[in-house]
């Protein structure tokens, strides 16, 4: 007696679990199979009312299944997009950042090749939310990480570090190009203040073989460290060499 009711526990059950909508056609397909192979085997002692109405009920069960496993899977999407993404911006988040670098740098030591990062930080960005209020301070933080993605190549990596810094990671790039990326991102723009004048902000860049780094901290260490001096030394510039040395502002957007 408990058998007959093994499909419907068997179904049911699978209500527990994160599938696809594949997943789901074809684990309900195989149970469904299975009953009315159950029914043709015993055709003839079968109660056939009864069998309909069992078999019926498995396939509601079955579409209730379906949504419960597609439900738990877009919460668990949303959950890992959640942690590795930055929720305003939709860029990656600082934390799964600190991974990819990780994973570039080994990629850029294994292979001999250049890396590239690069520290951003919007000028005058406190003015925004003190001015026109937080929401317009967001708005801006989504437009112009639009406007650099756009910029950006399709193997480089934007995240958002915190606040209004932004870090770039450029693989299989050395210096001179990373400059360049970088120039040509600004000429396109960052987009527009709120009071509708140019968003700039204050670069430091630095790179794998060129500044001799052990490691990607020291090498987003110096990057940070370039962005600041970049700051002191009038803002809206790129910084990619040490101390004491003039760094030219950056093209006009």
């Amino acid at each position: 007696m408990g058998y007959t009711f093994l499909p419907f526990v068997l179904m049911a059950g699978l209500a527990i679990f994160p599938l696809t909508l594949v997943e789901n056609i074809v684990m309900a397909c195989v149970l469904l199979l299975a009953q009315a192979l159950a029914g043709y085997l015993s055709c003839a002692t079968l109660n056939w009312p009864s069998f309909a109405g069992g078999f019926w009920l498995l396939i509601l069960i079955a579409g209730v299944t379906a949504l419960a496993s597609l439900s738990q899977l877009a919460f668990m999407i949303a959950l890992v997009r959640q942690a590795i993404r930055d929720p305003l911006t939709g860029v990656f988040s600082r934390g799964s950042g600190q991974e990819i670098l990780q994973l570039q740098w080994d990629t850029a030591r294994r292979h001999d090749i250049g890396l590239a990062v690069a520290f951003i930080d919007l000028d005058h960005f406190k003015s925004i939310n003190d001015t026109f209020g937080h929401e317009a301070g967001d708005l801006v933080l989504r437009d112009c990480s639009r406007h650099m993605l756009a910029s950006l190549r399709s193997t480089d990596t934007l995240l958002r570090w915190g606040g209004e810094e932004f870090v770039v990671i450029m693989p299989d790039t050395d210096l001179e190009q990373a400059r360049l990326a970088l120039s040509r991102m600004i000429r396109n723009g960052l987009g527009v203040r709120p009071d509708g004048s140019t968003l700039t902000a204050s670069i430091g860049l630095a790179e794998r073989c060129a500044d001799f780094a052990e490691n990607p901290r020291d090498l987003l260490e110096l990057a940070d460290q370039r962005m600041y001096l970049a700051k002191t030394t009038g803002r809206n510039r790129l910084c990619a060499e040490a101390a004491g040395v003039p760094q030219p502002e950056l093209p006009a957007s």
